[in-house]
């Protein structure tokens, strides 16, 4: 990830960064430096699980351009994780750009 790819950040006044900064940041981290395709693992499942139980967030997803695999798909369902994979992902911008 590029400098120029990195989500700015600001602080509150105690210095750490505002919750809602925090919650942009996991919603644009992003691989554009992979070009080919790849899937997803438990790794990113465990990372929004995590996140979602630090803020005391009502929800959480997981948004790729790719797929998961298998034991993602079971630890995001356990979890009740939202899984939104490539195909479901072309949905919504086909939806999207019919409303436009």
């Amino acid at each position: 990830m590029s400098e120029d790819d990195m989500p700015h950040y600001r602080s509150d006044e105690a210095g750490t960064a505002s919750k809602r900064d925090i919650r942009h940041h996991l919603l644009a981290e992003t691989r554009r430096d992979i070009r080919q395709m790849t899937v997803l693992g438990v790794e990113a499942i465990q990372q929004a699980v995590a996140a979602k139980a630090y803020y005391h967030a009502s929800a959480c997803a997981v948004v790729t351009t790719s797929y998961f695999t298998r034991q993602a798909k079971k630890l995001a369902r356990v979890n009740d994780c939202t899984l939104i994979d490539r195909d479901r992902l072309a949905l919504w911008i086909v939806a999207f750009q019919s409303r436009s």
